[in-house]
């Protein structure tokens, strides 16, 4: 019956007069082809919340805009007979919603149904009809559906409280099964009528016969059936109608009926970049149009204005929070953001550090030129070196551009993916400092120049120093609900789609576009830029420092040597000792720690940067040195040496590998270092465990300068060679040349510097 009426009115009134809205809870079997006729503006099959929620917005924002057009009319103007005939130069159509099983949208959804009967109430006026059509009339025909519905109608229904739930009278529920059709109409108390209704679904034929069957009208039995069946593939007669419709509005000039609401947003948004060329085209889009303050990544629904929008973070005014279940589509959109970013700015021109603590779904994005810092996941001394590496520099240029308010700055954005695993890594108390450094940059870094976006799995797995300040949320799928209250209504949650999500602050919903290829994008945004890549802002603690790298921070003068013994692990700047006259510098570790190596590089920046100054180096044997450096002594020839030059008035180095197996039978060494003013500095390596025994040994006076390299240390024993305090869970694993540089009571971690074992002699 719903099926030719529809196809009834269309075939009687344009689409300049008449629309449909066709909403069927069955999964949209009952308006089949139906929504191609030219007067259907909207489906609505399988209604989601959101999707309910969404009709509901645009019909209220189509009854606002017909009230406006009413009242810019003139006065008098209530009505749309009245609002017609004053010929608009737009026509208003009247609008005619169509709800099948509306006794499921009532169980399911009472709030929608409530709504889309209250807005038939009113919008009556205004030129908004409604049909209610259901199979269980039992509970859901309520007093507001019978004061809003002045024509009903019964087929033959299952009881006798049904036909009279219905029209009053329980005359439906004696229509007889064989009576296909046969129903009860009425118009008013008094006013019910039988009534045959028509069948548009099935097939007249196309024979020739010219015989003419009549049917008395006298509604009794059954009439005889005359209908012929449709072989396979057969158009029916209401697809045959359906195609005459539309044809002849095509010549008669009828465009497309005005749509109340835009077509949903799609599954698969695709992102546009300015230097990268789709390789396919989708129908919904992002391009980015709403200028330099936003990152345009999001195709955004406004069902209260009939329209769908582009838009994105807002960075310059504060920072965004993405929340959502693993794979609902935030890491996607931190992806989305950074090639915004690049395609946008030059390298350079704006820069972008990556904490990819979740599941390193951002890898790709480390070969961009505009990513000058990543650290990816993970627990190991490695990953977490870096991250505190990342955590340090934001907080460090947090500082510098607060100390240099008037400088300009290029924008830095900070992009973390997973923010409830980083908080839960950093737990610690020796870790909260790096924390609270990091919402700092939250809260003031905007002002300065540094924006932030970082997704977590849950809402609640952010403190107040996050969550209090970031009024930008966009919440995609999420595992507890709750936790889109008070900001969302329970029927706009997003649909369950990666890249899917609400926006807080308008309660929008939004899809985030994404390139066909992300790997693809990042090589065409590289090509197009001309630069592989700028020197990193954030780089990995090294496994290796040469001599080529510190040699320049080497420095004699009349108070003190600068010795750079390597590179620091907190700010990677070379990490240098300050030795007075009198101190001396001790370099410790076990067998094969990089000691001997250190001592060669040591040399090695010596002799290049200090070339006038004597040079004393003696080990056993065994030493690597004697192999690494020409003019080694043995052990007593330098001691012979040492005697006479601690006589002379020019400085000397004396360098002494192994020195825990120089015995100093003499006492040369050990008179030499009691000296107090003598010119001989000694830098002296050994190992820690021989070291910790000597206690009378000639190393127990280089020991007191409290100066010198812990390599690859034993964390309970050796800070007392140097006299200080190691910590037992470094941030880097210990490997060969890596340590603590010692020097007034604090142990530094450092890569130390080395020579390469080959090619030295």
């Amino acid at each position: 019956m719903l099926r030719s009426l529809v196809a009834g009115l269309a075939a009687r009134v344009d689409p300049q007069h008449l629309t449909f809205i066709l909403i069927d809870f069955k999964g949209g079997a009952a308006f089949t082809t139906l929504d191609q006729l030219p007067h259907t503006i909207g489906t609505l099959s399988n209604l989601e919340p959101s999707l309910a929620f969404r009709a509901l917005q645009a019909l209220n924002a189509e009854l606002k805009r017909r009230q406006q057009c009413f009242a810019d009319a003139g006065e008098g103007i209530d009505n749309i007979d009245a609002y017609l005939a004053t010929n608009p130069a737009e026509p208003m159509p009247r609008l005619l919603l169509v709800i099948d099983e509306f006794a499921q949208l009532a169980k399911e959804y009472p709030d929608v149904l409530s709504g889309l009967v209250s807005l038939g109430a009113v919008g009556r006026t205004l030129g908004v009809h409604m049909i209610l059509a259901t199979q269980r009339p039992d509970g859901v025909v309520n007093d507001d559906i019978l004061a809003n519905t002045n024509m009903r109608t019964a087929l033959r229904v299952q009881s006798r409280e049904q036909s009279s739930n219905v029209i009053g009278v329980p005359l439906a529920a004696s229509i007889g099964r064989e009576q296909k059709g046969r129903a009860y109409i009425k118009l008013g108390e008094e006013d019910i009528t039988p009534i045959q209704t028509a069948l548009v679904t099935g097939v007249s034929g196309s024979g020739c016969s010219q015989d003419l069957h009549v049917d008395p009208m006298v509604l009794g039995n059954a009439p005889e059936e005359h209908a012929i069946r449709a072989s396979s593939g057969e158009a029916s007669d209401m697809d045959v109608l359906i195609q005459w419709i539309t044809e002849a509005n095509e010549q008669l000039g009828f465009g497309s009926a005005r749509r109340v609401w835009p077509e949903p947003l799609s599954d698969h948004v695709e992102l546009v970049l300015e230097h990268c060329r789709p390789t396919t085209h989708r129908e919904q889009q992002v391009a980015s149009s709403s200028g330099s303050t936003i990152l345009d990544v999001a195709l955004f629904d406004d069902p209260e204005h009939q329209r769908q929008y582009v838009s994105g973070w807002r960075f310059a005014t504060e920072n965004l929070v993405l929340a959502g279940m693993p794979g609902s589509g935030t890491s996607s959109t931190l992806a989305a953001l950074a090639l915004r970013i690049a395609d946008t700015y030059a390298p350079g021109e704006a820069d972008i550090v990556i904490l990819d603590v979740f599941t390193a779904s951002l890898d790709r994005l480390e070969k961009l030129a505009h990513v000058r810092g990543y650290a990816g996941p993970g627990s190991t001394n490695e990953s977490r070196q870096l991250q505190k590496r990342v955590l340090r520099y934001i907080a460090a240029e947090l500082e510098r551009r607060s100390a240099r308010p008037h400088d300009a700055f290029p924008p830095l954005f900070v992009l973390v993916d997973g923010f409830a695993t980083l908080r839960e890594g950093y737990s610690d108390v020796a870790d909260t400092p790096l924390l609270e450094s990091f919402y700092q940059a939250w809260a003031k870094g905007p002002a300065m120049g540094i924006h932030c976006v970082a997704t977590t799995t849950r809402l609640k797995a952010l403190p107040p120093a996050i969550s209090d300040l970031t009024g930008q949320k966009w919440l995609y799928q999420l595992a507890d609900t709750s936790e889109y209250h008070p900001t969302v209504d329970k029927d706009n949650h997003p649909a369950n789609l990666p890249g899917r999500f609400v926006s807080t602050s308008r309660a929008h919903h939004g899809h985030v576009g994404l390139p066909d290829d992300i790997d693809a994008a990042v090589t065409a945004i590289n090509e197009f830029w001309g630069i592989d890549g700028l020197t990193p802002l954030v780089q990995e603690f090294p496994k290796r420092v040469g001599p080529e790298q510190v040699a320049g921070y080497l420095a004699s003068g009349n108070e003190a040597w600068q010795i750079p013994v390597g590179i620091n692990e907190a700010d990677l700047t070379p990490y240098v000792l300050e030795a007075f006259a009198g101190e001396h510098v001790l370099v410790s570790g076990p067998a094969r720690s990089g000691k001997s190596t250190m001592l060669a590089a040591i040399h090695q920046m010596l002799v290049q940067q200090s070339p006038n100054t004597k040079i004393l180096v003696g080990a056993p044997r065994r030493s690597p040195l004697c192999q690494m450096l020409p003019g080694v002594m043995s052990p007593e020839q330098l001691v012979d040496v040492v005697e006479t030059q601690s006589a002379a008035p020019e400085p000397c180095i004396v360098m002494i590998d192994d020195a825990h197996l120089v015995a100093d039978e003499s006492q040369v060494l050990a008179r030499v270092l009691t000296l107090p003013d003598t010119p001989l500095m000694f830098i002296v390596a050994g190992r820690n465990n021989d070291l910790r025994t000597l206690y009378s040994h000639w190393t127990g006076q280089i020991r007191k300068s409290r100066l010198g390299v812990l390599l690859v240390p034993d964390a309970d024993y050796d800070g007392d060679l140097l006299g200080v305090r190691l910590p037992r869970h470094p941030a880097a694993t210990m490997s060969e040349a890596r340590g603590y540089g010692c020097q007034n009571g604090a142990a530094t971690l450092i890569q130390g510097v080395t020579v390469s074992t080959e090619g030295h002699r």
